[in-house]
């Protein structure tokens, strides 16, 4: 070893392969009971400040101001338990259920995109007529041996063009 030069060896990392969530598990020295995701607490902290400001804000409040106050602190609870808990694909919370409410608008509407553009729905058919073809049971040990088959054809096949209906 009279080269003595230190090789640098280059490292490969899959970013996205390991995520660990923080989690908090006491909250001022008291026990949670469980662990809280960070996530979960910031949502939590993000629609409380939106529902204060739905609150005062003069003509919105109006929609949020008879309910009790109980209601109004399970709200928050309630949508940010729901939000930590959707599996989202990566994506931040609000572009998953965009993506899902443009699904599902597109569904109705009957349009799919193909690379970009609009291509008219995919159409269904059906066929008339069936041809079988059924395989007799042969209990022989010969391997070798052919197999009984009997076929039926019941019409030529016919395919027919039915038009898709919104499911």
């Amino acid at each position: 070893m009279a080269n003595n030069t230190e090789t640098k060896i280059p490292l490969y990392v899959l970013n996205d392969y390991l995520k660990f969530e923080r989690k908090i598990y006491q909250l001022f020295g008291l026990s949670l009971g469980r662990p809280i995701p960070l996530k979960t607490i910031l949502y939590f902290l993000t629609i409380v400040v939106i529902e204060i400001v739905l609150y005062f804000t003069p003509i919105l409040g109006s929609l949020i101001n008879w309910m009790p106050a109980v209601f109004l602190i399970m709200i928050p609870f309630a949508i940010a338990y729901v939000l930590s808990d959707v599996v989202t694909e990566g994506r931040l919370p609000l572009q998953y259920f965009r993506s899902i409410l443009l699904y599902y608008w597109r569904k109705q509407k009957g349009i799919t995109y193909a690379r970009g553009r609009e291509v008219k729905k995919l159409m269904r058919y059906e066929f008339e007529g069936y041809t079988t073809i059924t395989f007799g049971e042969d209990h022989s040990n010969d391997r070798f041996k052919p197999k009984k088959s009997k076929f039926k054809s019941k019409g030529m096949p016919k395919v027919t063009y039915i038009k898709d209906q919104l499911d």
